[in-house]
């Protein structure tokens, strides 16, 4: 393959009061183009987080549009708290930008999937059953578990690498259930605040980490910082997404891509959930790679896993360019 030159181009596209901000990436060459939408994991992203890829995909043939979370850098709307954020509106963000993309006449509206890394491997599956304009869908490090299962899994890994003890993490996966607990009785019959905040309180004098749905306060109430709404409303949204549910209804080709020793998402049971369910879709064009010794971003140390970049790029362009 030959690398070709890229432009950008600034864009902006809503999805109900939000307006989302980003860069498409474009190829120099004539289009109209393939492309993807890049949707981020949890966590505060911008564009620029995901921009490396787009850069790879423009310099051979496949745009890419790379956008500001809502909430974060030029994006408008209420950033969602990691685990209360609505999936719908994320995988509807992303579906907004697949509709802008595909009006555009420098782009093919035939050739335009989604690209997700983390909790965008559930979004971009979602997003792609939600839109049947979904050429194809590429998942890395996405979890074939619920919110709940996975951070059970993620936590003792995170804790073990920062040199915390077993009773250290054991109180830690006790304290986020009670809290969680808590915070259910809280929203359903408003009672129990006292005990929140004397539990949170007493957690943070610990130094423990807090692993549950709870702001930093930052000098404000702890009324004040956490917006029941969102916990009554989603909550448990990601504790309740089963991933199988979404990935059975789809029939456009798949990659997904994991790192052997990814410690934020259980691999061996994620490949099994990917291909039991696209099996059951009657999917006749899915793949499913684990790169050996690679972490949750693919890496191996500082670096990208050998073969990463060229077997993804690789199967996009086979894909998009028959």
């Amino acid at each position: 393959m030959t690398l070709e030159d890229t432009r950008d181009v600034d864009v902006q596209f809503s999805n109900a009061d939000v307006t989302l901000s980003g860069t498409l990436v474009l190829p120099k060459t004539d289009g109209p183009h393939p492309a993807v939408v890049f949707i981020h994991g949890s966590g505060r992203n911008t564009r620029d987080h995901l921009r490396f890829f787009a850069d790879r995909f423009a310099s051979y043939g496949i745009a890419g549009l790379v956008y500001d979370k809502r909430g974060v850098g030029d994006s408008t709307g209420e950033f969602p708290n990691d685990l209360i954020s609505s999936f719908g509106d994320l995988a509807d963000d992303a579906i907004s930008g697949q509709l802008h993309l595909s009006e555009r006449p420098d782009i093919d509206s035939t050739r335009i999937g989604f690209w997700g890394f983390s909790q965008g491997g559930w979004l971009a599956p979602l997003a792609a059953t939600r839109s049947d304009k979904t050429a194809f869908v590429v998942c890395v490090g996405g979890p074939g578990d619920d919110g709940e299962a996975q951070m059970q899994f993620a936590i003792p890994n995170l804790m073990r690498a920062e040199g915390y003890a077993e009773k250290e993490i054991a109180q830690t996966l006790h304290d986020r259930a009670y809290l969680q607990n808590l915070l259910n009785e809280i929203a359903i019959t408003g009672e129990g605040w006292e005990e929140l905040e004397a539990q949170v309180d007493r957690i943070r004098k610990t130094g423990l980490p807090l692993y549950v749905g709870i702001p930093e306060t930052e000098g404000r109430d702890l009324r004040d910082a956490i917006n029941l709404d969102d916990w009554r409303s989603e909550g448990s949204e990601a504790n309740e997404h089963d991933p199988y549910a979404v990935l059975v209804k789809l029939t456009c080709p798949v990659l997904s891509i994991y790192g052997e020793c990814d410690a934020s998402v259980p691999v061996i049971k994620s490949v099994e959930v990917f291909e039991a369910a696209l099996e059951e879709a009657g999917n006749s064009d899915y793949t499913i790679k684990v790169f050996p010794k690679a972490n949750h971003g693919v890496r191996v140390g500082d670096d990208f896993a050998e073969g990463y970049l060229d077997f993804m790029t690789s199967w996009l362009v086979e894909r998009l360019f028959k």
